[in-house]
């Protein structure tokens, strides 16, 4: 069985969604993110008006989710220090984000620069997950 600690998952998730309010806001990547998706800052303050509730806690649920599944496998992988951190999270971003994210692109048509911008915040939020509990579990 495996014990977790419960507050270093909650804290993992705030700080996921810390990651993503910078991530995609105007001092982040969130001017090019909003051209992207073709999307004005309005349109999506509009969009969001009356589900914001439900979309930051359905984002929080996600986090909480993905912080929870990481710090299992820091736990089966037994990580112990900065670089088999940055290596779990290297070969789960190329094989398992990645791989979906070039399907949008493929597939949807959405751009390049809309996969980056969206997997490098995926890898990044998994390497300070990993980090996270390669140290404190």
């Amino acid at each position: 069985m495996i014990e977790i600690n419960y507050w270093a998952v909650l804290v993992g998730g705030l700080i996921y969604m810390a990651i993503g309010s910078f991530w995609y806001s105007e001092a982040g990547f969130g001017k090019r993110w909003m051209q992207e998706i073709g999307k004005s800052k309005e349109a999506l303050k509009e969009k969001c008006k009356d589900q914001m509730g439900k979309i930051m806690g359905l984002a929080a649920v996600m986090a909480l989710v993905a912080n929870f599944v990481i710090a299992h496998l820091v736990i089966i992988f037994a990580l112990t220090n900065f670089n088999e951190a940055l290596e779990f999270s290297f070969w789960l971003w190329l094989g398992l984000v990645l791989p979906v994210q070039l399907g949008a692109y493929l597939w949807e048509g959405r751009g390049i620069m809309l996969v980056a911008i969206n997997t490098s915040y995926s890898f990044v939020t998994l390497l300070i997950s990993a980090l996270l509990f390669t140290y404190w579990i």
